[in-house]
């Protein structure tokens, strides 16, 4: 089997005096990128391109190749084999460390690579049989990540050719430039902001979107009496933004960093499942939310803005939703260490978002987890939740698990790696057929793991499956764990074996 060092398309040879400008020996084979990115619409632009990638095509190459080479070291055989053929691809075709990886040897005055039929190439990974898989899954990751920091070097270098294009005026070249680094590293900052993105929190979006995220997050207080108002017998303080209205008896200035708050979840909520993050989903109304400090306010809004039949419970409960009026009310919890403000807001603003988008609250652990991920993306904490009405009350707490306090949520991590490890977690399998009724806090904090474990390393999966259960219906013909097992390709055992991996290693 023979192997060109020159392919069409990915690969070309530089030019004489090109390639003796950048010491490159003439007629030696040098990677080029794809056509699209050379395609020239300015007298020079392709030289000028042609001339940094070289520079920087053997650094990226060796660069790369390291980390093939130190996966073959550790038995990891399947991805030296995808590394090393990625730096003959893309980068040089004449690597002599990567074609030797691969079996290939160059016969004494030949041009051409051919298979060595004496090399032994192994192409699966391979685990000792007396190592722990907790180990071997850590030495996965830790080789993952290093080549995630190489995907980085070479998207810098990428926007930094890009840069030196667009200070040329060779426009293309710059974009496509940029495009290559976004590829390899979806954060590369120089890249986003050539390409024309700006940055809301942790989400990248166009100028355009930003601006009117940024337009819709500005809460401008509302003037006069209101309803609300009338009939709670209390002054609140009002604002409102795009697509929410607070009005709460608090302290007037937390609302501003309320409503940012409310706005910049909405916005991360639709990108994170490939909308618009400036679509209004909901049809021209807003989200209505009130938060009032005082038991007799409160006790005042459930007769007289709740509409809900069982009183009494709903005024021990502290906290209500309206689905369909979009309105949503609580009474704030205040302990020695925290004073709500954002917390419940964000919790039950991502209730309704839930409901809206995906029909939620007819799976407890979607709704629960989802509300969860997205207040703690916000804010990195929360303390609000709504679970077993007889656990503590509901979205009150504390609410505790055998003797730890669940109700702090920096502490769920080691807490979940802790009964995990003892074997006393709840199966995922009953958690998916808890309602919220029954569904105790410990459950709800696993319901909360497994999503975000699902949004980071199975997203796409995940979020088609949000979508399936929309039209879910509890009678129907699958089960609820039908359907995940159906879209993950695995049975929920599995996919709670692996989650339960991953806690043990990452918690």
């Amino acid at each position: 089997m023979k192997q060109s060092s020159r392919r069409v398309h990915r690969f070309a040879v530089l030019g004489v005096a090109a390639a003796l400008a950048l010491g490159v020996a003439s007629g030696a084979a040098v990677v080029l990128p794809a056509d699209d990115v050379r395609a020239e619409d300015v007298p020079g632009a392709v030289a000028f391109f042609d001339a940094k990638f070289a520079v920087m095509a053997k650094g990226c190459a060796d660069k790369l190749f390291s980390v093939a080479a130190d996966a073959k070291a550790q038995q990891f055989y399947q991805f030296a084999c995808e590394t090393a053929q990625q730096v003959i691809d893309d980068w040089d075709p004449d690597h002599a460390g990567a074609r030797e990886l691969l079996g290939f040897i160059r016969p004494p005055k030949s041009k051409e690579w051919v298979a060595d039929p004496k090399a032994n190439v192994q192409r699966q990974n391979m685990k000792n049989e007396k190592e722990a898989q907790a180990s071997f899954d850590a030495r996965v990751k830790k080789w993952r990540e290093s080549r995630a920091k190489v995907d980085q070097f070479v998207a810098a270098k990428y926007a930094q050719i890009g840069a030196e294009c667009a200070a040329k005026g060779y426009d293309e070249q710059a974009k496509k430039a940029a495009e290559r680094a976004l590829a390899l590293d979806t954060d590369c900052e120089p890249a986003r902001k050539m390409l024309g993105y700006a940055r809301i929190g942790k989400l990248w979006v166009t100028k355009e979107k930003a601006a009117a995220i940024t337009k819709a997050s500005e809460g401008k207080p509302v003037e006069g009496k209101s309803k609300l108002e009338e009939v709670l017998g209390v002054s609140l303080n009002k604002i409102a933004s795009a697509h929410f209205r607070v009005e709460d008896e608090g302290t007037k200035d937390a609302l501003v960093d309320a409503v940012k708050g409310l706005e910049t979840m909405y916005a991360y909520y639709m990108a994170d499942i490939g909308r618009d993050p400036t679509e209004d989903v909901f049809g021209g109304r807003v989200l209505e939310l009130c938060v009032v400090s005082k038991k007799e306010t409160w006790d005042k809004w459930v007769d007289g803005v709740s509409g809900f039949k069982d009183k009494k419970w709903l005024k021990e409960s502290n906290t209500y939703r309206n689905l369909a009026d979009l309105r949503t009310g609580t009474l704030r919890v205040e302990t020695a260490e925290h004073v709500d403000t954002r917390d419940p807001l964000l919790h039950h603003a991502a209730h309704i978002l839930n409901y809206v988008i995906w029909r939620a609250p007819k799976t407890a652990w979607i709704d629960e987890g989802l509300a969860y991920y997205y207040t703690v993306k916000i804010q990195e904490t929360t303390r609000t939740h709504c679970v077993a009405k007889e656990d503590g009350g509901y979205a009150q707490g504390p609410a505790v698990g055998g003797e730890k306090d669940w109700t702090v949520s920096e502490r769920w991590k080691p807490f979940l790696k802790n009964i995990v490890v003892k074997k006393s977690d709840v199966e995922l399998r009953k958690i998916l057929n808890t309602p919220l009724a029954t569904l105790d806090l410990p459950s709800s904090v696993k319901a909360w793991g497994v999503i975000s474990w699902m949004m980071d390393a199975k997203h796409d999966t995940f979020v088609a499956f949000l979508k399936e259960m929309k039209d879910w219906k509890e009678n129907g013909k699958e089960k609820q764990e039908d359907v995940l097992q159906r879209l993950f390709g695995t049975s929920v055992e599995a996919i709670d074996a692996e989650w339960r991996a991953y806690a043990v290693r990452a918690y």
